[in-house]
């Protein structure tokens, strides 16, 4: 396949007529600190301000954050809220070493006396930024983790994913790989509780 050509050229050899790059997000670390609902601080000449770190993301290749110009990141605060959950972050790759995911998910449970209160899921390489899964509360407020919400959650990773011919391995298999990881994350914590 050719290289994209979209950073200084006129055509996405993947979506020849996008209106915008589709190079994909591969971090690790966004997807965690955005399940666990982190903020940064952004802070410019003339102001501070406090933002969720998924609304730096613009969902454009060629620019990956949105309305950066003139700031700065000092730092990520993880709110007291999400202190004491369970997380869990699994990538698909190629290799065990440094490699960046072809696929990755973040997974924060938190819970009260073994009843959920919230999950979050967030994504990575499958799309230009980090994707949350929207996960409705009624599906896990206070609700035991149990193998069919560990089902549930990874159908709804596997259908918020879409990711395209646009890194190495089959897209289908990196979709794929989104519920595996899903539900072995979760599965994990239904096993230690059983």
């Amino acid at each position: 396949m050719a290289p994209c050509f979209k950073r200084g050229g006129t055509l996405c050899h993947i979506i020849p007529r996008g209106k915008r790059c589709f190079a994909v997000y591969q971090g690790d670390l966004a997807p965690l600190l955005i399940a666990l609902k982190a903020t940064a601080m952004m802070v410019s000449q003339d102001q501070a301000k406090e933002l969720p770190l998924a609304s730096l993301f613009s969902n454009n290749g060629v620019e990956p954050f949105a309305d950066i110009a003139g700031k700065l990141i000092v730092h990520f605060t993880i709110p007291e809220s999400s202190l004491g959950s369970q997380s869990d972050y699994k990538k698909y790759r190629l290799r065990n070493g440094i490699d960046f995911p072809l696929a990755g998910v973040a997974v924060v449970l938190k819970s009260n006396h073994e009843l959920a209160e919230d999950l979050q899921v967030c994504l990575t390489g499958v799309a230009s930024s980090p994707v949350l899964v929207a996960i409705p509360g009624e599906m896990i407020e206070g609700k035991q983790l149990n193998y069919a919400l560990v089902k549930e959650a990874g159908e709804l990773a596997y259908h918020a994913a879409h990711p395209l011919a646009n890194l190495e391995g089959d897209p289908a298999r990196r979709r794929t790989m989104i519920r595996i990881m899903t539900e072995d994350i979760l599965a994990s914590w239904v096993d230690k509780r059983d």
